[in-house]
């Protein structure tokens, strides 16, 4: 009984995967293309090490060991020289893209829903990172270690684990990024500021350097609405109506504007970096502004 009462079910089940994998393959086409645009021109993070790529050449130190000399170098003049080499630093690069349903929301001018615009960053960021030799996870979704195709695993493990959604955005497990590791949230950032600043020194105990991608679609910024207007809350359903409700815009444009300024400067105190993101411009324009957001020390 309670397995023929499943089967109606199913063909809707497998309708709605097939789409979201669809969804998922061009947002995945589009990142790859994003992830080669950025790489040409970032480099990688050395220090000096046994690695193969020579540094610089550099005086001899007395307790130093007599093999690590370049006697050629040495040879033409009366001081001994070591050939400094480098070895890139595998890092983590903790990627906490904001899935939950606030993130559905997509007015008549963006180009997609902030959930696309999270995904595409999530992947690109991905492909990124494993590309320049570093470690990528995404807490409750997959752990640290991702290699090749690696957005095509961060795919996969979204169409696996449904309830990720639930648990992303202010609700992640911030407590899983490891110490001094690079953490990225993507999110829109509408939750209470104190309870991000709550995050924000947890992850500042680790040593963790922080990064926010703030998403925002054009009709939370501008406040476009006018007339008699029901404004649904994603989260919990709560539906709240407003008369003329362009007699609220300049209020509520500043309170938008607070609430951001706010969030910056508490990213700050915690040395953290911030970009920029509204989904009414394609990606490619944010990609000079990605390439400094990415230069970490």
């Amino acid at each position: 009984m309670g397995a023929n009462s499943r089967r109606p079910v199913l063909p809707s089940l497998l309708a709605e995967a097939g789409a979201q994998a669809a969804r998922l393959e061009q947002v995945l086409w589009r990142a790859r293309r994003l992830a080669e645009t950025v790489a040409q021109g970032q480099r990688r993070q050395r220090k000096r090490g046994q690695g193969e790529n020579f540094r610089q050449f550099r005086l001899y130190q007395a307790g130093e060991a007599s093999s690590s000399i370049d006697w050629r170098r040495s040879s033409r003049d009366d001081e001994f020289y070591i050939r400094d080499k480098e070895h890139e630093i595998a890092q983590t690069v903790y990627l906490m893209p904001d899935l939950s349903a606030s993130m559905h929301y997509c007015s008549r001018q963006a180009l997609c829903s902030k959930e696309e615009r999270a995904l595409l960053w999530l992947f690109m960021l991905a492909e990124f990172f494993v590309k320049s030799g570093e470690r990528v996870a995404v807490p409750g979704l997959l752990p640290p270690g991702l290699g090749r195709n690696a957005a095509e695993k961060l795919a996969a493990a979204l169409l696996e684990y449904k309830s990720y959604p639930q648990t992303s955005g202010i609700k992640a497990d911030f407590a899983a990024v490891g110490s001094k590791a690079h953490c990225i949230i993507i999110s829109d950032f509408l939750d209470k500021v104190e309870d991000w600043e709550r995050i924000f020194a947890l992850l500042a105990e680790k040593g963790a350097h922080i990064g926010l991608i703030i998403i925002a679609d054009p009709a939370e910024t501008d406040f476009p609405f006018s007339g008699d207007t029901v404004f649904c809350d994603p989260e919990s359903g709560e539906e709240v109506y407003f008369g003329q409700v362009q007699t609220m815009a300049a209020a509520y444009r500043e309170i938008y504007q607070q609430q951001r300024q706010s969030l910056a400067r508490q990213a700050a105190a915690f040395g953290g970096t911030l970009l920029e993101d509204e989904t009414n411009a394609p990606l490619q324009n944010r990609i000079e502004k990605l390439e400094r957001f990415l230069q970490r020390d």
